[in-house]
């Protein structure tokens, strides 16, 4: 996508928004899915927990990928959602 954008700053910067609420979709989206095939979501909060315990989210000029504790703070709002989706997967694979 960088090249696509010809490594062009000042247009990634404007982009940054837009960019963000796409890795937000993206994450709410896995989440829900994956509850839906049956896995538990709480394995990607855990992975959100690790990025905000290990990456320090300020200082950078560009930031195509929201802060870790955001993400972390928007995937637990999904959780329960992901949750219900999970258990009614299960329900349906019981015979």
């Amino acid at each position: 996508m960088y090249e696509a954008l010809n490594f062009d700053f000042g247009l990634t910067l404007k982009l940054q928004p837009e960019l963000q609420a796409e890795e937000f979709e993206a994450d709410r989206a896995g989440m829900l899915l994956a509850g839906a095939a049956g896995f538990d979501p709480d394995e990607m909060l855990g992975f959100f927990r690790k990025l905000t315990d290990q990456f320090d989210d300020t200082g950078s000029v560009i930031n195509t990928h929201p802060a870790a504790k955001e993400r972390w703070r928007r995937a637990l709002a999904v959780r329960y959602s992901a949750q219900v989706l999970r258990a009614r997967s299960h329900a349906v694979a019981q015979p």
